[in-house]
């Protein structure tokens, strides 16, 4: 699989569990499109318990393309368009009081 970019200043890309706790959630809604059968409807459900933002990776260039505007709180679900092949980075975001994040890299 693809392996994101490991030099972001903004916020500690989460944990492992944390990942997998998010992801878990995410609901493939199985919706394709005529243009493309690997088009796809997604929902993330933030269960991570932290505020969270979620960038799409470009395959070619590993430029990050901010998805959340600006973020996903604990809690909260995120709807996006996508394709099956696409990867994403979830990064945890500081606290806003402390200006740290909860989680380990």
């Amino acid at each position: 699989n693809h392996q994101p970019p490991t030099n972001h200043k903004k916020g500690n890309t989460l944990t492992a569990t944390m990942i997998l706790r998010l992801l878990t959630s995410l609901l493939l809604l199985g919706a394709t499109t005529a243009d493309s059968p690997d088009a796809r409807s997604i929902q993330i459900l933030n269960e991570s318990g932290r505020r969270v933002d979620i960038s799409w990776i470009h395959p070619q260039t590993e430029e990050l393309v901010l998805q959340s505007t600006p973020d996903v709180l604990a809690g909260a679900s995120f709807s996006l368009n996508s394709f099956v092949t696409h990867s994403f980075l979830v990064r945890e975001l500081p606290g806003k009081k402390s200006g740290e994040c909860e989680g380990s890299e």
